[in-house]
C-alpha cells in the first residue's frame, strides 16, 4: 500500500525496478533506480605486495587459484553451483566460503568463518564468485572490484551485473552451469593462473568508475532527504485519509 500511495519510489536495481512494476503495479515513471554507495576509504585495491602478504595470512595457496564465496544464504547465492564447478577435479582451482558454515563438503572447498576483514579476503583471492539465483543489487561484487578483484557474475538475475560490464567482471549463464558448464566457469581457474597480471591490470579501470557511482549515490540520497525536510514527508508519500 505504501508504495502505491508514494510519489518517488527508489530501486536498487534496474532489475529490482522491473520486479516493482510487474509484481506490485508500481508504474515505471515513478521509479527512480538509485544503485547502494560503497565506502571506497575501506574497498580499496593495495598493491601486489600487500596482496602476497594477505595471501599468506589467510594460508591461501599460491599456486592455485582461489575463488571468494560470501554467502550467509548458501541455496540462494548458488554454493552448490560453485561446489559443483570449482570444488571437485583437478583444476588448479580453491573455493574458499566466508560467512555461514558450508552445508557440504568437497576436496577443493575451504572454510574462512565469519570475517568482519572482508576486504583483506576480497584482496587476497584471484576472483570473486556472484553465482546466485537471485541478488536485488550485491555489494559483494562491487566491493570486490573497489578492491582490485575480478568477479564471475551471473548475467541474470543479479542487480550489480548492471554496473560491472567490461573486464572487471566476466558474466556466465548459471542456468548452463548444471549439467554443461560454459567456457568462461569451466575455464576461469587455469586462465587467472596463467594470466593473474591481465586480471589485476585491468579491474583497476573499474575501480574508478565504480567509485564515482558510489559518489553520485551518496550525492542523490542526500538530495532525497533535503527535499523530504524542507518539504515534509508528506511531499513523498501519501498518507491515507481518514
Amino acid at each position: 500500500a505504501h508504495l502505491q500511495r508514494s510519489r518517488i519510489v527508489v530501486a536498487h536495481s534496474q532489475l529490482l525496478a522491473q520486479q516493482a512494476v510487474e509484481h506490485h503495479g508500481i508504474a515505471a515513471g515513478k521509479i527512480r533506480v538509485l544503485y547502494p554507495p560503497v565506502d571506497t576509504l575501506r574497498f580499496s585495491p593495495v598493491d601486489a605486495a600487500r596482496r602476497a602478504e594477505l595471501r599468506a595470512r589467510f594460508e591461501l595457496p599460491a599456486d592455485r587459484a582461489v575463488f571468494l564465496l560470501a554467502s550467509t544464504g548458501h541455496a540462494r547465492k548458488g554454493l552448490d553451483l560453485a561446489v559443483k564447478a570449482l570444488g571437485h577435479g583437478d583444476r588448479p582451482a580453491l573455493l574458499v566460503v566466508a560467512g555461514r558454515p558450508p552445508d557440504v563438503q568437497a576436496p577443493n572447498l575451504r572454510y574462512l568463518g565469519y570475517r568482519t576483514d572482508i576486504e583483506d579476503v576480497y584482496r587476497a583471492v584471484d576472483a570473486t564468485l556472484v553465482v546466485s539465483r537471485y541478488e536485488p543489487f550485491g555489494l559483494v561484487g562491487v566491493e570486490s572490484v573497489c578492491c582490485g578483484t575480478p568477479v564471475l557474475v551471473a548475467s541474470q538475475g543479479v542487480g550489480c551485473a548492471e554496473v560491472m560490464r567490461g573486464d572487471g567482471a566476466l558474466a556466465f549463464d548459471q542456468n548452463a552451469v548444471v549439467p554443461a558448464p560454459r567456457a568462461s566457469l569451466a575455464a576461469l581457474p587455469q586462465l587467472i593462473a596463467k594470466h593473474p597480471a591481465f586480471f589485476d591490470k585491468q579491474v583497476n579501470l573499474w575501480v574508478k568508475v565504480i567509485a564515482a557511482l558510489s559518489v553520485l549515490a551518496l550525492v542523490l540520497v542526500a538530495i532525497l532527504v533535503v527535499l523530504m525536510l524542507l518539504f515534509g514527508k508528506d511531499t513523498f508519500v501519501r498518507r491515507p485519509k481518514d
